[in-house]
């Protein structure tokens, strides 16, 4: 019996150098969008390493850790280039159907838009980084029989420095307090309360702009995960697969923007709101998958009929995603009474529940609180291989995806409540339920959820 131990190491290095800004629109008015990242510290270290126990190779230990980077998206870098507010840029600008001045939908410019309505910038944070993730594992294998495995593994993975938009042309000094009436007679939506007060942004700190946004690189992620694994190799006839994962994924609220976004912040004075559930959280997974093959080879008529056939069914079933519930509408017009006794007739900056223009979802409720129903698709494969020549085969093959035309669900409604303004200058804007709120809109139209589809094939493989 000897006991041996495998070490691998190395050591990457990424550097990515980004066009100069002066060949593009920088905006002399705002400094920061002649800022271009330079990200030379992206050293990615990564180590493995197996130890066979009993020395008979029965039962091995692995474990491995890397670190790894991802690059900055083309189109994020080509909206901070040309988005920069400057006259001769892409101006970008936002309206609600009740701004004074805002054009009527639909609405086509005929040359430079003459609005009242400020222009839009964007540009990449001083401390920008590119993302960076770490991922380690520990595994313990042990084979039962000749052909038979069971593998225990332990994972993790962290994100750093993932990128984000965030606002910063937002006055947070001068948030004025907001009540809403909330309107649920019958009591079904998570405000059991009368009314719901928060604050509201309402100035610019730069007024010849609307919103600045600071493409950052502020947010995080964690995914610890357990799984265990069965694997079996039958020879010539029967081979099997399956899996289950139990993990728990948790983030800043990463984005899947590609270009750019004005805000994707709820509430920029509070951003431990954002860490909740990750918008990619599949609590639990469970995968199996069979091949099973005729292991027979009769001659003759007999073999012209009965061989090369094969079955190969595969299952997978997970738990629903997260879904924060979220507000529809915004605040046309707020009476303030300020210090100094006087009513002023304040706004929003842009939708949200505090006109900040960032993400919809409400700090009481939180983001990411509800989850959609369970997947399970079942697909089969059906086949025969027949042969033609000594060097060539014909396969015939019927493929059955989503054999059991089970419906998985692919939009939920989101909105929660309606914003709406106050009925009258002594009554608050208000927060009305909305019934259809989680109620099913869409099924089985993604890439990975279809309705029930068969497909025959004819191969011929030489």
């Amino acid at each position: 019996m000897k006991r041996r131990l495998t070490l691998s190491y190395g050591l990457r290095y990424e550097y990515e150098q980004l066009p100069p800004q002066n060949r593009l629109l920088p905006n002399p008015a705002l400094p920061q969008t002649g800022f271009v990242p330079r990200d030379r510290n992206n050293y990615g270290p990564r180590v493995g390493a197996a130890y066979d126990l009993t020395g008979h190779g029965n039962t091995v230990l692995r474990g491995g850790y890397g670190i790894y980077f991802g690059r900055i998206i083309n189109s994020t870098i080509f909206a901070a280039y040309t988005e920069t507010g400057s006259p001769a840029s892409q101006l970008g600008y936002y309206f609600r159907p009740g701004d004074p001045g805002a054009p009527s939908f639909p609405y086509i410019f005929s040359g430079r838009a003459v609005v009242r309505e400020k222009p839009t910038a964007d540009y990449f944070d001083p401390n920008f980084q590119n993302p960076r993730i770490a991922q380690a594992e520990v595994s313990l294998a042990q084979r039962i029989s000749g052909n038979t495995e069971v593998t225990v593994s332990y994972l993790r993975s962290t994100g750093q420095d993932l990128p984000n938009f965030m606002d910063t042309n937002i006055d947070l000094a001068t948030a004025v307090p907001i009540t809403y009436t909330v309107k649920d007679p019958q009591h079904l939506g998570p405000l059991k309360q009368a009314t719901y007060s928060t604050h509201l942004f309402t100035q610019r700190l730069n007024p010849a702009y609307g919103s600045i946004t600071d493409i950052n690189s502020m947010v995080g992620s964690n995914y610890p995960g357990n799984g265990v694994k069965v694997a079996h190799n039958g020879g010539r006839w029967l081979h099997l697969r399956a899996s289950y994962t139990y993990a728990h994924a948790q983030d800043d609220n990463q984005n899947e923007t590609t270009f750019s976004d004005a805000n994707d912040v709820l509430d920029p004075t509070d951003l431990s709101l954002e860490y909740a559930d990750s918008n990619f959280d599949v609590r639990q997974r469970a995968t199996a998958g069979i091949v099973l093959r005729a292991p027979w080879k009769l001659q003759g008529w007999r073999g012209a009929l009965a061989n090369g056939y094969a079955l190969a069914p595969t299952a997978t079933a997970q738990t629903g995603l997260p879904y924060s519930m979220h507000t529809g509408g915004s605040i046309p017009y707020l009476r303030y009474v300020n210090e100094f006794g006087q009513t002023e007739k304040l706004t929003g900056l842009a939708g949200s529940i505090n006109g900040s223009g960032g993400a919809t979802w409400i700090p009481a409720v939180g983001r990411n609180t509800y989850r959609y129903p369970g997947t399970y698709t079942i697909d089969l494969r059906a086949s025969r291989t027949v042969p033609v020549s000594e060097k060539a085969r014909l396969e015939l093959m019927v493929q059955g995806f989503n054999l059991l035309n089970h419906q998985n669900v692919t939009g939920i409604s989101t909105i929660g409540y309606e914003i709406s303004g106050a009925s009258s200058a002594s009554a608050n804007p208000t927060l009305t339920w909305q019934p259809t709120f989680s109620t099913v809109t869409n099924s089985n139209s993604t890439n990975l959820y279809r309705e029930r589809q068969l497909e025959l094939v004819l191969r011929l493989r030489f």
